[in-house]
């Protein structure tokens, strides 16, 4: 009897010592059209409801508009003009789900990233982080590995890569 007490600790000291010794990233996970996507963390700072955008000429296609957020300008891009997940950006207000990632960009501006849904955050360790060869063929420069969880796939993102677009 004083075994089995003992057993259900054990395996939980075991595992947050092995937990201690493995590199585990945090990525933010969330929908683009049908894709599951995930951008590091600490490259988030901040989640908001899809604000009104003024539009602006000449401005790449993947631009949605620009926005001002408590006194500062933002540009927000639609994610999935950039992936090629939809033809020219949606209306933030037709998505209900929709949400704009405030990130840092270079130069020290801040963008905004127009997703269809955020999903929740995903720890991962290296072993559940494969390289983007996995793929095979020809990869998007954004995609930098996939994450796998479970039965989850993530595709992970480099956000200097998506950037880019600007």
């Amino acid at each position: 009897m004083a075994d089995l007490a003992r057993t259900p600790a054990a395996r939980l000291a075991r595992r947050a010592h092995s937990l201690e010794w493995e590199h585990v990233t945090e990525h933010l996970a969330f929908r683009v059209a049908d894709e599951v996507f995930a951008l590091p963390l600490a490259d988030v700072r901040e989640l908001l409801s899809p604000p009104s955008t003024t539009f602006v000429p000449r401005a790449p296609r993947a631009v949605l508009g620009i926005s001002s957020v408590r006194g500062m300008l933002v540009t927000v891009l639609d994610l999935g003009v950039c992936f090629g997940k939809r033809a020219r950006p949606v209306a933030p207000a037709s998505v209900r789900r929709a949400r704009v990632l405030l990130v840092r960009a270079p130069h020290d501006e801040t963008i905004g990233l127009l997703v269809d849904e955020v999903l929740n955050v995903v720890r991962l360790a290296e072993q559940e982080i494969e390289p983007a060869t996995a793929l095979g063929g020809t990869v998007s420069e954004h995609v930098v590995g996939l994450g796998r969880q479970g039965d989850q796939l993530l595709i992970l993102l480099s956000l200097a890569a998506v950037l880019k677009v600007l």
